[in-house]
Formats: structure tokens, sequence, C-alpha cells
């Protein structure tokens, strides 16, 4: 009898009332038709009436068989799996806010409450289903995905929002057979905890007064102690109203706690007080510069690790991993941006932001570096070269990729030094290029130097732990003209007078970086005074390959000079060099001095805050860039209302960048721009910008120097420039 209640109730569900309304309707009419076509038979007439009467009743009938089923549908209603397979649940019984929708995002069926968390955050109902279906669950069903969880926004409200796939009845999705159940579960409370704990997170910092000694050298204690007097009234106008503590740990070093929060507002002002202590004038013959270092907690708050802090779950590896030893990494890094800002020449702060010392962000840096006169670091650093030489059996050195004067002269002299010595010393190179054919070609003349220049593969031969590597003129790992050479030493040197950035050569014994130095040739020629200071121990042709660094780096004497440049020009000069004969290893062919005419025929002149700005785009073999760019670039400073100059070089689909200045624009912090991978110095620079045309090169150029008249902060990439 079940079975027959059954069979009669599946078969009233399945009759499609469409079809009957509308089969029963034609059969009415034809019958209405027929009785008044034939009068006078009314008995048809009744069994119209009857036929109607049964028509509703089934209508009623059918209606609440199917009100039943979707009520049952609906109570029954929970999670599918991967087959679609309905589960037992109670929806309307549910604690959480939930609905039903339809294949396409249509709003079936909402609890109770999903509809008061609608109204408690004043959105509509249909609005957060659209919103949730478009940017979560359609993207999710197009990959194949039936069932998943994200996090998402609802007005002012956080969820953790469950969907899956189900089947239910035809009735309650609009005749389609499956649809979608979703539900929120109000993670509010927590994501404001965790965003409360990420803006109150404690950040540790130090700040130096870069040029403390040589003002209280030069001025006294008494301008000295004045100067630290205002530098702590400006420290405590700068912090107020912040949550942040500055406290001095010696004369010129203080240490700095500021929260998160405060932070970013600091960095938003880009840290005016580099400028505030600028203005310092108490009787120092120095404008007084800070060096700022900041480390955020450089490990990753996962989602598993805040929910142990929450839990107090101490012990797990969650936790560990995010929370432990954070105050005493974070001072090592403090030290180390300290230590790279200092190189960098003083004057800027650093920000890190994470494990990536890509991420760390850089603010200031826009003083031209001034020269200290004292030759106390060049005497000290001298002995240290010697001494570590001295421990080596063999001495490998080298400067950087597509070696120019520079890179040679400076390697030659660190050759010279070891050989003098007494230790067997050999200079990494690969062949010429064009910016030093002339003089390679000369040196090999000589015939002294048939075994000194060798390969990275000869180089990599004769490595062992007795070998000493000195990299010159580049502090970059990537840009040595022997990376693997590098990557496999352990005993390194660099000495190099370029502002140091994030992906400077680690794990040195002993780094020599003078950004007041006009040039790698120039640091190594003051330390051959010190140590052979009674013996000329250079070969004309080393003196002239270092004299023809000094005058490429300073553009004959034009840039970056000062007393010790002079100094050491009148050494070698000493040495047997004749300016006029050196001047031949710098000058273009004059096939190579037409294309430069004709790369700077095509320049265009803009002026931008106030600056005389002035570009030109060309197409240049990878070989002749760094030659014919740079001297492209040095020209047009050549024309009047020229402040500073680009030359924008296509190589297939990217560009290399060459940047000069007469010193009112820092280009190195221009081109250390986080789309841009270059740096250098403030008066040079170079970068390179992949999958880049000219154009949008020129762009962004022009856009760096218009959104601030100092460039903004950057990730820092340095070139070999």
């Amino acid at each position: 009898m079940k079975k027959k209640h059954n069979l009669a109730y599946k078969f009233l569900y399945r009759m499609n009332l469409v079809w009957v309304n509308v089969a029963v309707a034609a059969v009415l009419i034809a019958l209405t038709a027929v009785t008044f076509f034939e009068a006078g038979k009314p008995g048809l007439f009744v069994l119209c009436i009857v036929l109607l009467a049964l028509l509703l009743a089934l209508d009623i009938a059918l209606i609440a068989v199917r009100r039943k089923k979707a009520k049952k549908d609906a109570e029954r209603l929970g999670f599918s799996d991967e087959n679609g397979t309905v589960c037992t649940g109670l929806l309307d019984a549910m604690q959480l806010a939930t609905v039903i929708l339809t294949q396409t995002g249509k709003l079936c069926w909402a609890n109770i409450e999903f509809k008061q968390m609608c109204e408690s955050l004043s959105v509509k109902p249909g609005a957060v289903v659209s919103d949730i279906f478009e940017n979560y669950i359609k993207n999710a069903v197009d990959e194949g995905v039936r069932s998943d969880s994200k996090d998402v926004k609802v007005g002012k409200g956080f969820f953790k929002m469950y969907f899956t796939y189900v089947r239910a009845s035809e009735e309650l999705l609009a005749g389609d057979k499956t649809g979608c159940c979703v539900y929120f579960v109000d993670t509010t409370a927590y994501e404001r905890l965790k965003d409360l704990y990420k803006r109150r997170k404690i950040v540790l910092g130090e700040i130096l007064v870069d040029n403390y000694e040589e003002i209280f050298q030069t001025n006294g204690e008494t301008v000295a102690n004045q100067v630290l007097i205002e530098v702590n009234s400006i420290f405590n106008a700068w912090i107020q109203d912040r949550n942040a503590i500055i406290k001095r740990l010696t004369r010129e070093r203080y240490i700095m706690v500021v929260e998160e929060q405060s932070l970013k507002a600091i960095e938003a002002e880009r840290f005016t007080v580099l400028e505030s202590v600028k203005k310092i004038s108490v009787g120092n013959s120095f404008p007084v510069t800070l060096s700022i270092g900041l480390s955020t907690n450089r490990q990753e708050l996962t989602d598993e690790a805040f929910d142990a802090f929450v839990a107090g779950d101490y012990e797990s590896e969650a936790y560990k991993r995010a929370f432990s030893d954070t105050l005493a990494g974070s001072f090592a890094d403090v030290d180390d941006l300290l230590n790279l800002s200092l190189s960098r020449g003083g004057d800027q702060a650093i920000v890190k932001t994470g494990a990536d010392s890509r991420s760390n962000l850089f603010f200031g840096g826009s003083e031209i570096d001034t020269d200290r006169e004292d030759m106390v670091s060049a005497r000290v650093n001298a002995g240290i070269l010697k001494d570590e030489i001295l421990k080596s059996k063999k001495v490998l050195c080298m400067g950087h990729a597509a070696a120019d004067l520079d890179a040679v002269g400076s390697a030659l002299a660190v050759y010279r030094i070891s050989m003098q010595l007494g230790v067997r010393a050999y200079v990494v190179l690969d062949g010429p290029n064009p910016q030093i054919s002339v003089v390679y070609a000369a040196i090999m003349d000589t015939g002294e130097y048939g075994d000194v220049f060798i390969s990275k593969s000869e180089a990599l031969n004769i490595l062992d732990e007795n070998t000493l590597t000195v990299v010159t003129d580049t502090f970059s790992e990537r840009q040595v003209e022997a990376p693997e050479v590098v990557h496999n030493s352990s005993r390194i040197i660099v000495i190099d007078h370029h502002r140091r950035g994030v992906d400077f050569i680690k794990n040195t014994i002993f780094n020599y970086a003078d950004t007041m130095a006009s040039s790698a040739s120039e640091l190594i020629v003051e330390m051959i005074r010190y140590i052979f200071p009674n013996e000329k121990i250079l070969r004309k042709i080393e003196a002239e390959t270092l004299y023809g660094g000094i005058l490429l780096d300073t553009k004959n004497m034009f840039f970056k000079t000062s007393r010790r440049t002079f100094d050491v020009c009148a050494y070698l000069r000493q040495q047997g060099v004749i300016p006029v004969a050196v001047r031949k290893y710098i000058q273009p062919s004059f096939e190579d001095y037409k294309r430069i005419n004709e790369i700077v025929s095509g320049m265009k002149f803009l002026s931008v805050n106030n600056k005389g700005v002035a570009l030109t785009t060309c197409t240049l073999p990878r070989s002749d860039v760094n030659k014919l760019a740079s001297m492209a670039a040095d020209k047009m400073l050549e024309i009047a209302g020229v402040d500073c100059s680009f030359v924008i070089v296509k190589q297939d689909a990217d560009v290399a960048i060459k940047a000069r200045s007469l010193g009112d624009v820092n280009v190195q912090i221009i081109l250390e721009h986080h789309e841009i991978a270059g740096g250098g110095h403030f008066t040079a620079a170079a970068g390179y910008v992949k999958n880049c045309t000219p154009e949008r090169a020129e762009q962004l150029i022009i856009g760096i120097l218009k959104s601030e008249s100092k460039p903004a902060d950057s990730q820092n990439r340095q070139s070999g420039e």
C-alpha cells in the first residue's frame, strides 16, 4: 500500500502543470464551442463545468505536493560531495547566514540570518549575492571547482565564505537541477584583531649622525655638543603625537622604537627629519646629515601563525617561525641598513619591509657627497689590504663586466701591489671590449702581461682556500667580471666608490667603499702611497691606465673631483704619466664621434620641476652601449640649460638607460626606481628595463621626474655604472 502511495506521489510530482493546463484548456474550449454550436444539449455544458472543477482540484493538489517537496528539499539540503549527492542538514535551523543560488547566480532562498546580516551591514542582499557570485564563485566553477572557501568583505564586515554545488528540486532552483549553497562565517573580529596587531607592531631602528666626527674635529666640542642639542630637539618635535621613542645610545647614535602605523605616516611624509637637521646652524662647518635604518618583522605573519598567537599556542612551529628571534634579527638588520646607508653616502633612511632585500624602501639621499679631507681611512685600509695579501698564496683581481679604464686600472694596481709584496697575482678579464681596446693593446705591447690576464675558467681552476679575490669598481655580485669566481671564493675584498645597492657581495673579509672618491683608481693609488711610501712601484702603462680611469669617471676632471683627486693625479705624474698622452685611451674614433653626434642630434629638451632635462633614444649594439651612450649623455650636459641628460638605448625587447647630471638632479635615485634595474652615482647612473619600449622608458623617466622634485624612494638595484 505504501509503495502504491509513493508511486502516486511521484506521478503527481512529476506531472508538468503547464502542459496539463494547456491540454485541458483546449478540451474545454472545444467542448464549449460544440455546446454553443449544438444548442439544446445542456448535458455537454454540465460536463464542461465538471471537468473544470476537477482541473482546479488537480491544480490545487499538484501545488500542495510540490510545495511539500520543496520544503522537504530545503530542510534536507546541505553540502554535496563531488558527485552532487545531497547530505543531511537543516538550513532553516543554521545559525550561519546561508543562501541558495541558481547556476547563474540568482538568489532563490535565504535564511533569516543572512537577511539580518545584510540589514546590520546596510547592504542589499541582491548586491551581496551578485558580488559574491561574480567575483568568487563563477570563476571557481569555470575552473571546475565545485566546493571551496574564500575570504570576503561584505560592507564593513569580513567573512569566510563557503560554497558547494548541490542537487535540489527544480521548483526551488527555478528549473535548474543543481544549485549553489553558500554560507558565511563572520570573521570580522578576527580580521580587526589581526589588523590591529599589524598596525601596532613594534618596529626597531637606529639613527646615526653621519658627520658628527667631522664637526667635532673641525669645529670643536662646544659646537658638536650644540649640534646634538639641536638634533635632540628636532627628534622630539618629529615624533610628537606619534607612538614612537628615540633615545641616545652614544654621542652620535640613537635607538628608535616606533609602531607600524606611525612608521607608515612617517614614510608618507618622506622622513622630513632628514631635511630638518640640515638647517642646523650653530657654528658647524658641515650640514648635519643622518643615516636611519628601520626593520619591520622579517617573517611573514601567516594565518596559521596568527591563529597560534590568538590561541596562546606559543610552542607551535608556526608561531616559532613567525615570532622567534625577531628582536635580535631586527637589530642585526638595522646594523646592515646603517652600513648600507653609509656606503651610499649617508643622508638617507632605509626601511626593510621583508626578508628579500629588494623590498627595501629608500628615502632621501639627495645631497651630493662632500669630500672628507682626512686620510686616516686610507692609511688604515691600506694596512688591512697589505695584511690580507700577505696571508695569501695567490690573488685574483677583477673589476666589473664590460670593464672600463677605471676597472682595468684599479685591478692592475692591485696586481702590482701583490707582486711587489711577493704574492703571485692575476687579472681576470675575458678579453678587451670597445671601451678598453686601445689601452689593452698598449698593455699587451709591453710584452710583460702575457700571463697576467686570465679567463674566468682559468681563474676557477686555480681558485682555492689560499686565494684572495679582490673586486674593484663594483660592489655587485651580478656585475663582476666573473660571478662564478666570486661565488666560490672564501676570501673576498671589495674596493669601490659607488653608492652600494642591495645586491652587494656578501661574506667579504674587507669592504672599502668611499663614495666621496672620484674613482676606484683614486682609492687604490692612495693605498699604494701608504703601503710603499718611498717606492716607485707602478709601471708607466699601469699609471697611465689609472690616470685614464680617473679622467673617465670625472669627465676630464669636471665632476666629483677633490683635493684628494688632484693629489693622486700629481702622484701618478711622478710615476711617468703624461696627461696629453693618456687622452688617446678615452678618445672616440671618427666613426664613434659621428654616431655620438647623431645620438645627440635627436635630443628632446623638457623643463621638469624647473630643471632642464635632455632625452634622446637610439639603437646601438650591446658592445657599444657603455661607451657611446655614456659619451652622448656627457655631451648633452655641455648644452646650455641642460641640468640632466638621459640616453635611452633600444636592445631587442629591452632598453638600457644612461643618465648624467650637473648636480641639481640625483640621477642615481631616479634609476633606482622600482621599475628600473639601475643605480650608480648622484651625477652618473645607468639602468635597464626589461620588456619595455623606448617610448615607455621615456614616459617612465618623465613621470618619475614630475612626481616630486626629490626622486621617490625605490627598491634599489645597482648597475655596473
